[in-house]
């Protein structure tokens, strides 16, 4: 009888490895990405019989040509004009949940000895502003800033310079201003390159804003509907915790752990003192702000035509996920309008 059990055994193990599906997603690595490294280090993912590799790249953008090619199956970061332009191209691409949502916490930051010169968004006018890249989410961010005054970015000089450098370029006088991401904005300002000047999101519209997604390879998921649907209820688990670590809940020492590991800060309490990004509980796409994302980047020659939202997005599989978890609570110890 041990002897058949035993063999039971052995044929359910082999039955559920051969059940197992490959799946390799790009993750942009910073604290937002806390919700994939959850369901991958918890084992959410395994749960629903996915081997998940979680990949690190510079940008979403640079993942586009893996995912609509199929060497990947997801990816997620901020909402660069070329996602919008391989769905325009028709490639097998689709935004399938949110990423991340205002509140953003992130500083358009000045130069220290033009704390008292640049006191309005028109002060920007012939400055050097710096975007991580030329055609990110940052430069739509600098764009809107520069609409409420009137001016486009043909009215400064942008400067591509990516996070971890401009704080040098900062004190070396190179820019003049430029919008930081958490948790580089601390050492920034702490170490006096920079001074903190307005928050973004008062001057862009509409709200919430949308800036980071998930993208499918939707291709793979017609194929794989069932494995589509597990990777995004893994994933929502993830979401949920990490949003109640981003609240203050008991695990956010877990989480911080996790994000030490997949992100290049290394440092527990700085990432424990900076505010989070934000997620949505539901995954659900902020579609105003991303059409209005997609507007700005036709209008700037970034993107090739607008598309309609059934052309883009996709929620079914955000939607299934929510309904089998059921409805969120925060913990008692949110106090952020964020991550709800």
């Amino acid at each position: 009888m041990r002897a058949a059990l035993a063999a039971a055994l052995v044929a359910l193990a082999i039955g559920a490895h051969a059940e197992t599906t490959d799946i390799t997603i790009a993750v942009v690595p910073v604290t937002n990405g806390g919700a994939f490294y959850l369901a991958k280090e918890k084992g959410y993912f395994a749960a629903e019989g996915l081997n998940v590799t979680i990949e690190a790249v510079g940008t979403l953008a640079e993942a586009i040509p893996l995912l609509s090619s199929g060497r990947i199956q997801y990816g997620a970061g901020g909402l660069a004009p070329s996602i919008y332009n391989a769905m325009a191209q028709g490639l097998p691409v689709k935004i399938v949940a949110s990423h991340g949502q205002a509140p953003l916490s992130h500083d358009f930051l000045l130069r220290p000895a033009l704390k008292d010169v640049i006191k309005t968004p028109h002060d920007l006018k012939g400055r050097v502003i710096s975007t991580p890249a030329r055609s990110s989410i940052i430069t739509y961010e600098v764009g809107k800033i520069l609409q409420s005054a009137g001016l486009t970015l043909r009215d400064i000089e942008v400067k591509t310079i990516p996070f971890n450098q401009m704080a040098v370029a900062f004190q070396t006088g190179a820019i003049d201003a430029g919008i930081m991401v958490p948790p580089q904005t601390l050492a920034t300002v702490e170490g006096g390159f920079a001074v903190s000047w307005i928050n973004p999101e008062d001057y862009i519209k509409p709200q919430p804003m949308e800036i980071a997604v998930t993208l499918i390879n939707s291709d793979w998921a017609a194929k794989n509907p069932k494995q589509a649907d597990g990777f995004m209820y893994a994933l929502m688990r993830g979401t949920r915790e990490y949003c109640d670590a981003y609240h203050h809940a008991p695990n956010r020492a877990e989480v911080i752990s996790h994000i030490v590991k997949y992100t290049t800060v290394k440092d527990p309490a700085a990432i424990d003192k900076y505010p989070w990004g934000s997620r949505n509980v539901r995954g659900q796409v902020a579609v105003d702000s991303v059409m209005d994302i997609q507007d700005f980047y036709v209008a700037e020659g970034q993107s090739d035509k607008k598309l309609t939202l059934q052309q883009m997005v996709d929620m079914t599989y955000a939607d299934a996920a929510s309904a089998r978890l059921g409805p969120y609570t925060p913990p008692p110890t949110a106090r952020e309008p964020g991550c709800r």
